[in-house]
Protein backbone atom coordinates (compact mmCIF):
# COMPACT_ATOMS: atom_id res chain seq x y z
CA UNK A 1 0.00 0.00 0.00
CA UNK A 2 0.99 3.93 -0.47
CA UNK A 3 0.82 5.90 2.69
CA UNK A 4 -2.09 7.97 1.00
CA UNK A 5 -4.36 4.88 0.55
CA UNK A 6 -4.68 4.36 3.85
CA UNK A 7 -7.99 6.05 4.28
CA UNK A 8 -7.25 9.14 6.60
CA UNK A 9 -9.81 11.04 8.14
CA UNK A 10 -9.28 14.24 10.57
CA UNK A 11 -6.58 15.57 9.68
CA UNK A 12 -4.74 18.11 10.93
CA UNK A 13 -2.66 20.97 8.97
CA UNK A 14 0.42 20.04 8.27
CA UNK A 15 3.29 19.41 11.20
CA UNK A 16 5.90 22.08 10.45
CA UNK A 17 9.62 22.38 11.19
CA UNK A 18 9.75 23.48 14.56
CA UNK A 19 7.07 21.09 15.91
CA UNK A 20 9.52 18.21 14.83
CA UNK A 21 12.21 19.64 16.14
CA UNK A 22 10.66 20.39 19.04
CA UNK A 23 9.60 16.58 19.19
CA UNK A 24 13.07 15.54 18.41
CA UNK A 25 14.75 17.88 20.80
CA UNK A 26 12.69 16.85 23.70
CA UNK A 27 12.43 13.27 22.87
CA UNK A 28 16.31 13.03 22.24
CA UNK A 29 16.11 11.13 18.98
CA UNK A 30 16.16 12.22 15.38
CA UNK A 31 12.85 10.63 13.28
CA UNK A 32 13.73 8.54 10.18
CA UNK A 33 13.01 10.50 6.59
CA UNK A 34 10.66 8.15 5.17
CA UNK A 35 8.45 8.85 8.45
CA UNK A 36 9.06 12.66 8.92
CA UNK A 37 8.01 12.53 5.16
CA UNK A 38 4.26 11.11 5.71
CA UNK A 39 3.91 12.22 9.38
CA UNK A 40 4.40 16.14 8.10
CA UNK A 41 0.67 15.47 6.41
CA UNK A 42 -1.21 12.55 8.74
CA UNK A 43 0.31 13.21 12.02
CA UNK A 44 -2.77 13.22 14.55
CA UNK A 45 -4.87 11.51 11.49
CA UNK A 46 -7.27 7.98 11.57
CA UNK A 47 -6.29 5.91 9.33
CA UNK A 48 -9.39 3.75 8.27
CA UNK A 49 -7.72 1.23 5.91
CA UNK A 50 -3.67 -0.46 6.87
CA UNK A 51 -3.86 -3.88 7.63
CA UNK A 52 -0.66 -5.58 9.02
CA UNK A 53 0.78 -8.75 10.11
CA UNK A 54 2.41 -9.73 13.26
CA UNK A 55 4.00 -12.94 13.99
CA UNK A 56 4.67 -14.52 17.08
CA UNK A 57 8.38 -16.22 16.75
CA UNK A 58 8.24 -18.37 20.17
CA UNK A 59 4.89 -20.00 18.91
CA UNK A 60 4.59 -19.23 15.60
CA UNK A 61 1.51 -17.55 15.92
CA UNK A 62 0.01 -15.07 13.58
CA UNK A 63 -2.50 -12.40 13.68
CA UNK A 64 -3.76 -9.32 11.93
CA UNK A 65 -4.27 -5.87 13.67
CA UNK A 66 -4.81 -2.35 11.80
CA UNK A 67 -3.12 1.19 12.21
CA UNK A 68 -5.50 3.24 13.83
CA UNK A 69 -4.24 6.43 15.06
CA UNK A 70 -0.70 7.83 13.57
CA UNK A 71 0.39 10.03 16.62
CA UNK A 72 0.42 13.87 16.34
CA UNK A 73 3.80 15.73 15.97
CA UNK A 74 1.51 18.71 17.35
CA UNK A 75 2.69 18.98 21.55
CA UNK A 76 -0.27 20.64 21.55
CA UNK A 77 -2.48 18.64 20.61
CA UNK A 78 -5.93 18.80 23.11
CA UNK A 79 -6.78 14.99 22.67
CA UNK A 80 -3.02 14.91 24.35
CA UNK A 81 -2.90 12.26 21.52
CA UNK A 82 1.27 13.52 20.43
CA UNK A 83 4.23 11.67 20.96
CA UNK A 84 5.37 13.08 23.65
CA UNK A 85 2.36 12.99 25.94
CA UNK A 86 2.11 8.89 24.72
CA UNK A 87 6.06 9.11 25.88
CA UNK A 88 5.52 10.57 28.99
CA UNK A 89 2.59 8.41 29.86
CA UNK A 90 4.03 5.03 28.82
CA UNK A 91 8.09 6.00 30.03
CA UNK A 92 7.59 3.53 33.47
CA UNK A 93 6.28 0.35 31.44
CA UNK A 94 7.56 0.76 27.92
CA UNK A 95 10.92 -1.13 26.57
CA UNK A 96 13.68 1.21 26.87
CA UNK A 97 14.76 2.37 23.61
CA UNK A 98 11.12 2.45 21.79
CA UNK A 99 9.17 5.27 20.44
CA UNK A 100 5.60 4.75 19.94
CA UNK A 101 4.70 7.00 16.70
CA UNK A 102 1.35 5.11 15.81
CA UNK A 103 -1.43 2.77 18.02
CA UNK A 104 -3.31 -0.25 16.59
CA UNK A 105 -6.99 -0.44 17.39
CA UNK A 106 -6.66 -3.07 20.73
CA UNK A 107 -4.03 -1.24 22.73
CA UNK A 108 -1.09 -2.04 20.74
CA UNK A 109 1.44 0.78 20.20
CA UNK A 110 3.42 0.94 16.97
CA UNK A 111 7.30 1.50 17.71
CA UNK A 112 10.64 2.84 16.08
CA UNK A 113 13.22 0.60 18.17
CA UNK A 114 16.18 3.10 18.29
CA UNK A 115 17.59 0.17 19.91
CA UNK A 116 18.72 -1.11 16.75
CA UNK A 117 19.91 1.88 14.98
CA UNK A 118 19.96 5.72 15.84
CA UNK A 119 18.85 7.02 12.69
CA UNK A 120 17.58 4.16 10.66
CA UNK A 121 15.04 2.55 13.51
CA UNK A 122 12.89 -0.34 12.34
CA UNK A 123 8.99 -0.74 12.66
CA UNK A 124 7.99 -3.07 15.72
CA UNK A 125 5.08 -3.78 17.70
CA UNK A 126 4.54 -3.46 21.05
CA UNK A 127 1.65 -4.46 23.62
CA UNK A 128 0.97 -4.25 27.40
CA UNK A 129 -1.66 -6.43 27.17
CA UNK A 130 -0.75 -9.29 24.88
CA UNK A 131 3.02 -10.15 26.16
CA UNK A 132 5.08 -6.98 27.61
CA UNK A 133 7.83 -8.56 27.56
CA UNK A 134 8.08 -8.94 24.06
CA UNK A 135 8.76 -6.56 20.83
CA UNK A 136 7.28 -8.12 17.46
CA UNK A 137 9.61 -6.87 14.95
CA UNK A 138 7.56 -5.19 12.21
CA UNK A 139 9.74 -3.95 9.06
CA UNK A 140 12.72 -2.54 8.65
CA UNK A 141 11.65 0.89 8.61
CA UNK A 142 8.35 2.78 7.86
CA UNK A 143 8.28 2.66 4.31
CA UNK A 144 8.39 -1.02 4.29
CA UNK A 145 6.06 -1.46 6.81
CA UNK A 146 3.79 1.14 5.22
CA UNK A 147 3.98 -1.23 1.99
CA UNK A 148 3.37 -4.30 3.21
CA UNK A 149 0.14 -3.48 4.88
CA UNK A 150 -3.09 -4.51 3.00
CA UNK A 151 -6.30 -3.23 2.61
CA UNK A 152 -8.49 -3.44 5.58
CA UNK A 153 -10.14 -7.00 6.32
CA UNK A 154 -11.23 -6.72 10.20
CA UNK A 155 -8.88 -7.69 13.09
CA UNK A 156 -8.42 -11.42 13.30
CA UNK A 157 -6.67 -13.94 14.91
CA UNK A 158 -5.28 -16.68 12.79
CA UNK A 159 -3.95 -19.91 14.14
Amino acid sequence: MLIEDLGWVRLKPPATDMMIGHMEMQLGVTFPADYLAAARIYHGAVATEGEFVVYRRDDGAIWRSSLALLLSLDPRDDAQQDIISLHNRTSDFLPQGLLVFGLDGADGCLCFDYNVHPLHPPVVFWSAKIMPDTIFFLARNFSRWVAEMSPRGGVERLL
